[in-house]
């Protein structure tokens, strides 16, 4: 009995020290996630709560273009520790906590090619109402006020917390990387700095130009930027995505 007692309690005790922290839920996973494993083809993934997921890859730059080499859709979460990358493959969670995440993520394309990644949870900027409502994905419907629906300005456009500025066309052909961050104290104007060389926040001295907020609510985003130099002022409308994704 003394035996069996202290095996019983031997599996009890590493059982207990192999579970995840936190329960896999969108809240939990929503965040960049910069991967530090070495050799790695991939350099970030993140997810958020909309229920869209970006990945990012070490050649920075798609092959033969000047779009980043980013990948971008929806995901599911299948069960306590499978996420369903529709369109790329599957993430394996062995692991999870406030500031950790480590998984194997299983390609479609090659699902013999099993690579173990480590990552940590970038930094975010500081919460505010305006951030909780800016922070999603959302759809352009009007480019200049004309409606744009199934043209080439029909584009999703993604702001997080991490800094990251997606904008992405439906078929994953044309889009452009940035980072963002508020310019004012009110934040009714944000600055952006395209990605070209796997710069980071940190590195940025100056944004590449600034867009103006018209109108910000859970229903929709009104932008406006000018182009210094040029005089031309460019608008966009858009709400948020619900199940309008690739």
């Amino acid at each position: 009995l003394t035996v069996l007692t202290g095996l019983f309690f031997t599996v009890n005790s590493c059982s207990d020290s192999d579970d995840n922290p936190l329960s896999l839920s969108k809240e939990t996973i929503s965040a960049k996630w910069g991967i530090s494993t070495t050799g790695s083809e991939f350099t970030s993934i993140e997810f958020n709560k909309e229920g869209n997921y970006i990945v990012t890859f070490a050649n920075s730059v798609k092959s033969g273009s000047d779009n980043p080499n980013v990948f971008f859709g929806e995901y599911q979460i299948l069960d306590d520790n499978t996420i369903k990358l529709n369109g790329y493959g599957k993430i394996i969670v062995s692991y999870i906590d406030e500031t950790s995440f480590k998984f194997t993520i299983i390609k479609d394309s090659d699902p013999t090619n099993k690579e173990e990644i480590v990552s940590t949870k970038a930094t975010e900027i500081a919460n505010s109402t305006n951030t909780e409502l800016f922070c999603r994905t959302w759809l352009v419907i009007k480019y200049n006020g004309v409606d744009v629906e199934n043209t080439t300005d029909e584009k999703f456009i993604v702001f997080t917390k991490a800094g990251t500025y997606l904008i992405i066309d439906k078929a994953q052909t044309e889009s452009r990387l940035s980072w963002w961050g508020w310019t004012n104290s009110n934040q009714t104007e944000f600055g952006y700095f395209h990605i070209k060389n796997r710069e980071t926040k940190e590195s940025i001295i100056s944004w590449d130009n600034t867009v103006q907020i018209l109108e910000l609510t859970k229903d929709s985003l009104k932008l406006s930027e000018t182009q210094e130099g040029e005089g031309i002022t460019e608008t966009w409308d858009l709400v948020p995505a619900h199940g309008e994704y690739l």
